[in-house]
């Protein structure tokens, strides 16, 4: 009999899948900017901003789960003083919540010291898998990909069309989409990585 994986691998359309149906459910406008810190509050998730968290264990956050409540534990410098990172970041261990829940409830991840010991039991491509999923599931919560294609169409259509964007053109439809989203110019653009594949293979080297 076949050993069943610990970390499941869930296709990107699934993934995508799952973002609509928790935003539809948390936020049904989906207009960007998604206020992720609101849909915390919604679901009753804490966030917890430790200073030196990123020294400690080389990490921007981590999920603490117990019986009463979830948080996020999150550095307290990236908290304050980098707006588009944290809400990424946050949205990001949503996405574990959503997606890994079982995992990190078996594992009794409560403080930095649980987390470690968790990130120490897990093989190479345990942590690769787990973390890649909840990347690309916060992706399409923080850009719903309705929303975000129309955007990006729109760009395309008033800069020429797609053959014609230049290097120059693709970093103004990157800073458009990091403003309309609240968002780094790095994680708009890996995103258009995702959806816009052949637009972005020739920049891929520049981004």
């Amino acid at each position: 009999m076949q050993k069943k994986e610990r970390i499941p691998w869930i296709s990107p359309k699934e993934l995508i899948d799952r973002a609509d149906i928790f935003l539809s459910k948390v936020y049904p406008s989906k207009n960007p900017p998604v206020p992720i810190e609101k849909i915390l509050e919604k679901l009753h998730i804490r966030i917890l901003a430790i200073p030196n968290l990123k020294k400690s264990i080389d990490k921007d956050a981590y999920v603490s789960i117990s019986r009463d409540i979830d948080y996020i534990i999150i550095d307290e410098e990236i908290f304050d003083k980098y707006l588009n990172r944290s809400r990424f970041t946050c949205a990001h261990e949503v996405a574990h919540l959503i997606l890994h829940r079982e995992i990190y409830e078996k594992a009794r991840v409560e403080s930095d010291e649980d987390y470690i010991e968790f990130q120490n039991s897990l093989k190479p491509g345990e942590e690769k898998r787990l973390e890649i999923q909840a990347h690309i599931l916060a992706g399409y919560i923080l850009m719903p990909r309705k929303a975000f294609r129309k955007k990006v169409d729109n760009l395309i259509h008033l800069l020429g069309g797609d053959k014609k964007i230049t290097v120059t053109d693709m970093g103004t439809i990157i800073d458009c989409l990091a403003q309309k989203f609240n968002l780094s110019k790095i994680t708009v653009y890996k995103q258009l990585t995702y959806e816009y594949p052949k637009l972005t293979e020739e920049f891929s080297k520049i981004y």
